[in-house]
């Protein structure tokens, strides 16, 4: 019968806690006894340490393709179950992610990835901004766009105006102001308003 490390030692240490007990050359051969059941166990969690620390990577990778196999499944607009399975099918001959092998989850992740909608582009150099502004801000980097005037036309406006370095610590109010002066200049210059 083959024992594992962890009941080894356990054994060891029983026979240790006995050769307390036990005097002279009894003592001696337990104590022995135990030395060697330890040396075994070390011996068994060198060999199986290996192999461990292997499928758990394998399985850490496979954790990051399914979630990557799902994320991208709901970005390409296949929320519905049915079409997702059946993409998986097509794909693989699998209805389940699940039980994909490494190769069919690369397979997929790469099908999904270069039937992805592509999102738009922003106007290069736009700043980070709240969720209460960011209407404005999509409003000001339209008119910068028609314009052809880079964010820091915006922010020298805003810092003009009212003497902030950068568009993100403008209020609501203030982007207001930001939004006029562009479309005044627009108007200035014959641009269409849109």
């Amino acid at each position: 019968m083959t024992q594992t490390a962890k009941q080894l030692r356990q054994r060891a240490t029983e026979i240790r806690t006995l050769a307390q007990t036990a005097d002279g050359p009894a003592y001696h051969r337990e104590m022995q006894e135990a030395d060697h059941l330890i040396a075994q166990a070390e011996k068994l969690e060198k060999t199986s340490a290996p192999q461990e620390k292997k499928s758990a990577g394998k399985d850490q990778q496979r954790k990051r393709d399914l979630a990557a196999i799902h994320t991208l499944a709901k970005k390409a607009g296949l929320e519905d179950d049915d079409s997702y399975r059946d993409m998986l099918e097509q794909l693989t001959g699998q209805r389940s992610a699940a039980k994909l092998s490494r190769p069919q989850r690369y397979k997929v992740i790469q099908h999904l990835k270069a039937n992805a909608p592509k999102r738009a582009a922003h106007y290069p150099d736009r700043p980070n901004n709240n969720t209460d502004t960011s209407a404005q801000m999509k409003k000001i980097e339209a008119l910068l766009a028609e314009a052809k005037y880079p964010w820091s036309y915006a922010k020298a406006i805003a810092k003009r105006m009212y003497h902030k370095e950068q568009l993100e610590f403008c209020t609501s109010t203030e982007l207001t102001g930001v939004i006029s002066a562009l479309v005044k200049d627009a108007k200035k210059h014959s641009r269409s308003l849109k």
